[in-house]
């Protein structure tokens, strides 16, 4: 049987203060629960029964012995449900209960994606709940929350080296799973992070596909009779010209998206307005695709279908508030769309004789190497200049960026130093 008594620490501390704990008992083993105050050896009553553990000599005495009663209700209360749940109480007794449950890994997880449904971008969302319910899957989706140790991480993480997976790859991962354990951490779910001890992978960076001066002339000059290629590379140097921009946001331009020589429009990944003045290689591309009478939310380029459901859905907020059917189906066009862009790409490649093909998102890259390059020989533009051209967040990022672009940076020092 089950038994809980109110005990004075067996040691006193610097200032000859007790701590106060309630020790549970059952089948001749025990647990400690401290409890957060101390007092003086002569004002704790150990024959003390029920509510008058704390003598009146000590001027506290009524707040500690109503601390002293509501925590054994607490945990007569916790014993029950770890009983109710066939778990043993001595190992649970003293690990945090949330709403009167032991919170499973599973569980915890399907909450959390709940929360993140309507905020996140489709996409984004996929990706996060496969990383998140992989991990949950690994460690038993009935593990609870409070049993996660730093061995899990530890091991996971040598599971996804063993697979072959970047090093980049594998940080992001963990640091997904983190953000759910720091808030577990934050609701009392759980009293220790199990990521304490987690070190990011090294890696050495790969090399950034991207297009020089040189190569992005030859594309722009390619003969291509070939419709498919001849959008592909139009969208590609669109992209370069304009600070790389991502490709769904590019599918997304409208007709009223272009107004005064300048390209204005909303980051699909983040809702942050973004403005570029149009330079003429841009202006060129456009007049290729002339605009017709029709609506200002249509579609600028043809790619997505301007008749759809979701084409009237033009700002972050709009597309946020569109039914989860609708935010599917415009995610699916745009990665099924993305698909062809990049085969075609990958035939231009082989066409410009480039030893790894280039994507979409390799305009980014091209520009942003370009952007550097033009820093150095310019004292008009500033590392912040790039970064707000690139909207990265951090300059961090940006540098990160260029971090992959380095030898060729060192191939044109040493040409410098022995000019």
């Amino acid at each position: 049987m089950a038994s809980f008594n109110v005990e004075l620490n067996s040691r006193k501390n610097k200032d000859g203060l007790y701590s106060v704990f309630i020790r549970y008992t059952e089948n001749r083993k025990s647990r400690k629960v401290k409890l957060n105050f101390r007092v003086p050896e002569d004002h704790f009553n150990k024959q003390a029964r029920f509510g008058k553990w704390i003598r009146i000599a000590n001027s506290k005495s009524k707040a500690y012995n109503k601390e002293i009663e509501d925590t054994l209700e607490e945990l007569r209360i916790k014993f029950t449900e770890i009983k109710k749940q066939s778990l043993a109480p001595l190992t649970y007794i003293n690990k945090p209960v949330s709403n009167g449950t032991f919170i499973t890994v599973g569980a915890y997880i399907k909450s959390y994606l709940s929360d993140k449904e309507g905020e996140a971008t489709i996409g984004y969302f996929n990706v996060l709940s496969w990383m998140l319910n992989a991990f949950a899957t690994y460690v038993g989706e009935d593990t609870l929350m409070v049993d996660i140790k730093p061995r899990h991480v530890a091991e996971y993480r040598a599971l996804l080296l063993a697979r072959g997976a970047k090093g980049s790859t594998i940080n992001n991962t963990l640091q997904k799973i983190h953000k759910v354990f720091t808030i577990a951490l934050k609701d009392d779910t759980i009293s220790k992070d199990p990521f304490r001890l987690n070190e990011p992978v090294k890696e050495v960076r790969p090399s950034r596909v991207r297009l020089n001066d040189e190569l992005i002339k030859k594309l722009s000059e390619l003969d291509l009779t070939d419709p498919a290629l001849d959008n592909a590379r139009n969208y590609y140097l669109f992209s370069f010209y304009n600070a790389g921009i991502r490709i769904a946001d590019f599918m997304q331009i409208r007709k009223g998206s272009i107004a005064n020589g300048r390209l204005e429009y909303e980051m699909d990944k983040t809702g942050h307005k973004k403005s570029i003045l149009l330079n003429k290689s841009a202006l060129a591309i456009l007049e290729k695709y002339p605009k017709k009478k029709g609506e200002s939310y249509e579609y600028m380029f043809p790619i997505l279908d301007s008749k759809s459901e979701y084409a009237k859905n033009v700002s972050y907020e709009d597309k946020r508030r569109m039914p989860r059917p609708l935010r599917v189906k415009l995610d699916r066009d745009i990665k099924n769309n993305a698909r062809y862009i990049n085969t075609a790409l990958a035939d231009i490649s082989t066409l410009l004789k480039i030893p790894k093909a280039i994507t979409f998102h390799t305009a980014r890259h091209s520009f942003a190497d370009k952007a550097r390059r033009a820093m150095k020989n310019s004292n008009k533009i500033t590392l912040v200049d790039i970064k707000n051209s690139l909207a990265h967040k951090k300059i961090s990022t940006t540098e990160n960026y260029w971090a992959s672009f380095d030898e060729d940076s060192l191939d044109e020092a040493m040409e410098a130093i022995f000019e």
